[in-house]
């Protein structure tokens, strides 16, 4: 464990050795104990049933801030033992196990699987486990079975049902490491309570990564095109970048797409990682610097940003600036320089 994991593990006893806290983060209760009876008592409130005793030299304590993540919930666990512990199955929630430090041995159905920095690890929801742990830092990672679910479905999925998986160190888990690292970085640092939509944009984005690790982890599992609604993703992709110099609101692009705009917007976090806005923006922009890198003559800027919507020329001169670097007019002076 960190430094900090350590510390805070040192807590000290108060009455039954058991002290449950508030995060300064978010009002959601924490556990921070010395009491293997108390701990158990907290995680099998908050997690499947199961049972656990310590296996090694090291005294127990243990220090877990769970925070709700729109219907998923992130966990942070910090334990100075080694542990044994045996799950029932959990009914309604898949889990993602991601150590930061020490590792997990686990058994699903007989078969072993493993946890390391790295090295993420999956369980199906209805799914009972057995697993040994040295002292460890984790992230522990709830998921409703029902989204996720419907999240594959949208990358194209065609499984029914979902199986225990890991992904060991390489390409195909680093975008999911990345992901946890970063989701870990901005609950835990957070200084006060992030607002609900950016819990909800988060959760989108698990899902999403998830989805797409799973999805790439079986490539021979047969797989339908992806869709936002009636149009296919690649589809409705050409279809924005055919009309960027048209009036694209989030109603026409629902309407184009057979949903709501809500959807629409939901739809776009998830395929694309980013909100509608964004991705027009950064769409138009392209295009403008596309078009002043070919311009061979001078002037022009304001006619070519018009045509893309930009009817704020203030606006668009400080957007482009902030995504290439530069003004657009340095980028028209270089390609008519370039053109002479």
């Amino acid at each position: 464990m960190t430094a900090e994991s350590r510390k805070r593990c040192k807590g000290s006893k108060t009455g039954g050795g058991t002290k449950t806290i508030q995060s300064r983060r978010i009002a959601h209760p924490s556990l921070e104990t010395t009491s293997l009876r108390k701990g158990h008592e907290f995680t099998s409130k908050v997690w499947a049933k199961h049972t656990s005793r310590v296996t090694g030299p090291d005294s127990y304590s243990s220090v877990i801030t769970r925070i709700p993540l729109g219907r998923s919930h992130f966990n942070h666990v910090a334990c100075s033992a080694a542990m044994e512990v045996r799950t029932e199955p959990n009914n309604r929630s898949a889990t993602l196990f991601l150590p930061l430090e020490g590792s997990m041995s686990i058994t699903v159905e007989g078969k072993p699987y493993r946890a390391a920095p790295g090295h993420p690890m999956f369980l199906p929801h209805r799914t009972a486990m057995e697993f040994s742990a040295t002292p460890i830092e984790s992230l522990l990672i709830e998921i409703p079975a029902s989204a996720l679910m419907a999240e594959l479905r949208s990358h194209g999925a065609l499984e029914d049902t979902l199986e225990a998986r890991e992904w060991e160190n390489g390409p195909k888990a680093s975008s999911l490491v990345r992901f946890l690292e970063f989701l870990s970085a901005d609950l835990m640092g957070a200084l006060t309570p992030p607002p609900s939509h950016h819990l909800r944009r988060m959760e989108g984005l698990l899902l999403s990564t998830i989805a797409q690790s799973i999805v790439a982890e079986r490539p021979a599992v047969a797989l339908s095109t992806p869709m936002i609604g009636r149009m296919k993703v690649e589809e409705l992709r050409a279809w924005i970048a055919e009309h960027l110099t048209t009036e694209l609101t989030p109603a026409k692009i629902a309407a184009k797409t057979g949903i709501t705009p809500r959807s629409l917007q939901k739809a776009f976090l998830r395929h694309y990682h980013t909100t509608l806005t964004s991705y027009l923006l950064d769409l138009r922009l392209e295009a403008v610097r596309g078009e002043l890198r070919t311009s061979r003559k001078s002037g022009g800027i304001s006619e070519i940003a018009l045509r893309y919507q930009f009817h704020h020329l203030g606006r668009f001169s400080q957007a482009y600036r902030k995504k290439f670097g530069e003004l657009p007019s340095a980028t028209l002076t270089r390609s008519v320089k370039n053109g002479r």
